[in-house]
């Protein structure tokens, strides 16, 4: 799950609660030719949207839209319609867009192959959607700039996810540890300074150059969105998911809470993907009992 309104200007920052415990573990990523293949028609708009936030991201520097981004941006506003096709239409164009402009080996082109993973999985085809999920990862790795985006993460985040949907609960577990290794690789070397310089870009945006998407002028964000924290707090909700349907309620527990402190540092706690971590949490402690406790995080 991801958040999709941009968040308020961030309070109090909490920087050592960043804590991710988990060891990587060896996992050889699936990576096979894709094959554009029809959509199964008739989802719902929701989940056509929920398809579009497929689409990793890293740091965003303001410039000019390239053919294959604006081709994209149109495959999003189909999806979010719950026009399948003709999302997927176009963000095969924008794929045809970015290799003939860039090359196969370009993060555009990683986010293409994601996008369109991402309408695979809602259309309900689990192994279609990995096969372009281990694309993107394939491309965003053989960039040779992976280091410089959260966007692996997300991918391989996404990939366990259809391991988790498979049932094959070690995979998903070797791929979230992997999407979290590569998230503690990229975090800035001066927390600090570096949460400052975006706060400070976020309260000038609109009366100077900089953009809430790159505040901290091409540093690899901590806050927002698309940013380290919030990126492990994704990663860190989902690996409870996996927790629970393992039968670990405490551990999903943990996961959750630690996944509801990161992000709420990153995006304020009124963030829409704040309110589905608390609903996970408050469903995992209803299960082990403490019906108290999950009222008042439901509530909440």
């Amino acid at each position: 799950e991801r958040g999709h309104n941009p968040p308020p200007p961030p309070g109090d920052i909490a920087v050592n609660k960043l804590k991710l415990f988990l060891e990587p573990r060896n996992c050889e990523a699936n990576v096979k030719a894709t094959t554009k293949r029809p959509l199964i028609r008739n989802r719902s708009a929701a989940a056509a949207a929920a398809a579009a936030t497929a689409v990793a991201g890293g740091v965003v520097m303001a410039r000019e839209l390239t053919s294959g981004q604006r081709l994209s941006i149109e495959g999003d506003d189909m999806a979010a319609a719950g026009a399948l096709e003709d999302a997927l239409t176009l963000y095969d164009e924008a794929l045809s867009a970015d290799v003939a402009q860039f090359g196969e080996a370009h993060p555009d082109v990683a986010m293409r192959y994601c996008s369109m993973g991402g309408l695979y999985r809602m259309a309900g085809d689990i192994q279609t959607a990995h096969d372009y999920f281990a694309k993107a990862l394939e491309v965003e790795e053989a960039s040779g700039s992976a280091g410089e985006r959260t966007a692996l993460s997300s991918y391989l985040s996404n990939i366990a996810g259809t391991f988790r949907a498979q049932g094959d609960a070690p995979a998903a577990l070797d791929a979230y540890s992997r999407a979290l290794t590569h998230l503690r690789s990229v975090l800035p070397g001066d927390i600090p300074a570096t949460i400052a310089a975006e706060e400070s870009g976020l309260s000038s945006y609109g009366s100077s150059a900089a953009s809430p998407k790159d505040p901290s002028g091409g540093v690899i964000a901590l806050l927002e969105e698309n940013g380290v924290l919030e990126s492990a707090a994704s990663v860190l909700n989902n690996l409870g998911l996996l927790m629970k349907s393992r039968g670990e309620p405490h551990c999903a527990r943990r996961l959750y809470l630690r996944s509801i402190s990161l992000g709420t540092i990153a995006l304020g706690e009124h963030h829409p993907a704040i309110v589905l971590r608390i609903r996970n949490l408050g469903a995992v402690l209803l299960g082990l009992g403490h019906a108290q406790l999950a009222r008042e995080r439901l509530q909440r």
